[in-house]
């Protein structure tokens, strides 16, 4: 049962009770007096839930799925800035605060989860070290691709980054935490619904 039908019926059910509670004015005006009032109380704040509940509705709109995930680079916001990810029919929305900005899907290339390791051993056994880790990942690949000289032990880091063209290839990535099950399910939406390319050689 969706949200906004338990607060609809939640919200019946106490204006049936407020109902009885004027019925009740006539035998035990004091506990009637109680009834009504809480009575009131309620339905007021179930009429606010359910108004609220349409507006949240109304803001995804078509989206097949949302989550939040920290933006490490691609997008000219910040790095670890919290952006809301939502997937539409014919692109992505990306909204962080007051700024907003739209992918359209027939420019993705690919939507892959990659983490520090899968990162660190292409940067490795890729010719030219950081240059060809920007190549594979934009920032990202230089960034933790660069690390091996440094570091020993590996990271639990998930990454979701989404490839795209606009006159040259760009990525734009998430630190995906603890939606993974969200990453996956970009993931899985691309490569249910992304053609099969065909290259002529």
């Amino acid at each position: 049962m969706k949200p906004r039908t338990k607060i609809k019926l939640c919200g019946v059910l106490c204006f049936f009770i407020l109902v009885f509670g004027f019925q009740l004015m006539s035998t035990n005006q004091t506990v009637a007096i109680s009834i009504i009032t809480i009575s009131l109380l309620l339905l007021i704040f179930f009429i606010w839930a359910d108004k609220n509940t349409t507006s949240d509705s109304d803001s995804y709109g078509n989206a097949l799925d949302t989550c939040t995930m920290n933006h490490i680079n691609g997008l000219p916001l910040a790095a670890n800035v919290k952006c809301t990810i939502k997937s539409l029919p014919d692109s992505f929305e990306f909204s962080s605060g007051s700024m907003k900005f739209v992918l359209e899907k027939s420019k993705i290339t690919d939507v892959s989860i990659k983490t520090d390791w899968e990162i660190r051993k292409q940067y490795v056994s890729s010719a030219g070290g950081a240059v060809a880790g920007g190549m594979l990942f934009g920032p990202l690949g230089a960034l933790v691709g660069g690390r091996t000289k440094k570091k020993t032990n590996i990271e639990a880091n998930g990454y979701l980054i989404i490839t795209y063209i606009s006159d040259e290839v760009k990525y734009i990535t998430f630190k995906i935490g603890f939606k993974m099950a969200s990453a996956k399910k970009f993931v899985r939406e691309f490569k249910k619904n992304s053609p099969d390319t065909t290259i002529n050689l």
